[in-house]
């Protein structure tokens, strides 16, 4: 099933737009951005990020889409001109948040608002809503704004169909992850993914999900694992069935609220922040998104009160990168390694072999046999390995991810013939020709082969 999310329209003010992902570059995004100083809801006032610096740090770590921040258009017109023509100048997209849009509105209203920022570069879309719930789903909220109550799905569908049946335009939403502890179950989540998919016009799929969580102190219980897995696997159905793109958040830190205040709180390490992001690309993910790209002052507390600048967030409460900061960048430059080819790619499938398997052995998209074309057998080290199967054009393109995120691991793939394949990876372009291609991948790191 294909959804048509177009109508052949298109907004005069913004002819030039490029939508994200258009160009066969992949969305690699940050959410919520440089901003003017505002006051936390501890009372802290913040700095000011509205300053070419801070948008220098994070086209250094990489990035190349902001898709929220601190702003309402009609409210704050002049900071949305700053960070617009900052982001442009060092060629980062923006979302704008712009509440004058609504159902009703004629093309040339809509064309008239959107003239008023469309002119920098930087204008990648508009920003629509962020987790959205719905009555049924989830059951409980815990941790998901408990001070706002439930944001109805219903609220935004009609805004975010209106803006995405224009050609040149991305209506953006992020939608809420399935969690066990949420007490809903996969029928609820899949029906809330659903609604999502009829309704709002949708040209992608995001969600978030942040396996090693503060919900989980000490990292990644088997619990959560298997909802990591499970969430993924229906975000990939819906995806499949409705023809979106999908874009996944990746977790810089841990601790996301005040309601975990009391809690000490797991810090994902590099190799489990690349895992993160290899996962994600084995899936057939076409946008990598990071929360949060500005480290909130209320997320830099500890539960006794001291700061930590460096437990959250790219950019630290202190204004400093972080060690995330470091993490994005390697996980970027990986992005970038192998982007070009992935954005041309058709996901066919996974492969899971080693202990990562009893973690997938009934999801769907998991091959039951570790082959796919050439690919005959795998053969690797204890915790396994990922193996994204892709379609490019025809060639056969095998994303390999090392599941250890404690030590490198030796993995063998074993062809049905002689091939000549390409090795891609950060730091990595090279052509073999051979039976047998054996890579050695660092923890949580990942190989792109395209055979040939």
């Amino acid at each position: 099933m294909e959804q048509n999310n177009s109508s052949k329209k298109m907004i005069e003010s913004c002819r030039d737009i490029v939508l994200p992902g258009s160009n066969g570059v992949m969305p690699i995004a940050g959410y919520f951005g440089p901003h003017r100083p505002f006051v936390t809801a501890t009372g802290h006032s913040t700095p000011d990020y509205l300053e070419d610096k801070y948008y220098q740090m994070i086209e250094d770590a990489g990035f190349n889409l902001i898709c929220y921040t601190e702003y309402i258009y009609e409210q704050n017109p002049q900071e949305y001109h700053d960070a617009l023509a900052l982001a442009e100048k060092h060629h980062i997209g923006m979302f704008v948040i712009d509440q004058r849009i609504k159902p009703g509105m004629t093309d040339c209203e809509i064309s008239d608002c959107i003239a008023d920022y469309s002119k920098y570069k930087s204008f990648a879309g508009l920003y629509i809503a962020d987790e959205p719930s719905t009555n049924n789903f989830p059951q409980k909220l815990e941790g998901f704004d408990q001070q706002l109550g439930r944001r109805l799905m219903s609220w935004y569908a009609k805004n975010s169909k209106l803006v995405n049946s224009y050609d040149n335009m991305l209506g953006y939403v992020n939608l809420l992850p399935i969690y066990h502890w949420m007490e809903a179950t996969t029928e609820d989540y899949e029906n809330y993914i659903k609604e999502y998919c009829e309704t709002f016009g949708a040209k992608i799929l995001s969600y978030d999900h942040y396996p090693f969580c503060v919900y989980y102190e000490g990292g990644m219980p088997e619990t959560a694992m298997q909802y990591y897995f499970l969430n993924f696997s229906i975000i990939y159905k819906y995806a499949k069935l409705y023809n979106l793109d999908i874009w996944t958040f990746i977790q810089a830190g841990g601790n996301w609220a005040s309601t975990f205040k009391d809690v000490e709180i797991y810090e994902p390490n590099c190799a489990e922040t690349l895992w993160l992001v290899n996962t994600s690309l084995a899936y057939g993910a076409k946008g990598i998104q990071y929360f949060p790209l500005i480290q909130v002052y209320d997320m830099s507390l500890r539960p006794d009160g001291t700061v930590d600048s460096d437990r959250s967030g790219i950019i630290g409460a202190d204004c400093k990168p972080t060690r995330y900061w470091h993490f994005a960048k390697e996980a970027n430059a990986q992005i970038k390694a192998v982007d070009e080819i992935l954005m041309a790619c058709e996901s066919k499938g996974l492969i899971a072999v080693g202990e990562v398997a009893k973690y997938v052995e009934d999801l769907p998209e998991f091959f039951a046999e570790a082959s796919y074309r050439e690919l005959q057998s795998v053969d690797t080290e204890k915790e396994g390995t990922i193996i994204g199967c892709l379609d490019c054009q025809g060639k056969t393109v095998l994303y390999v991810v090392n599941h250890d995120r404690e030590k490198d691991q030796n993995i063998k793939l074993q062809f049905d013939d002689m091939y000549t394949y390409h090795l891609l990876a950060a730091g990595c372009d090279e052509q073999q020709t051979g039976t047998v291609c054996e890579v050695s991948l660092g923890a949580g790191a990942a190989v792109l082969i395209l055979i040939d």
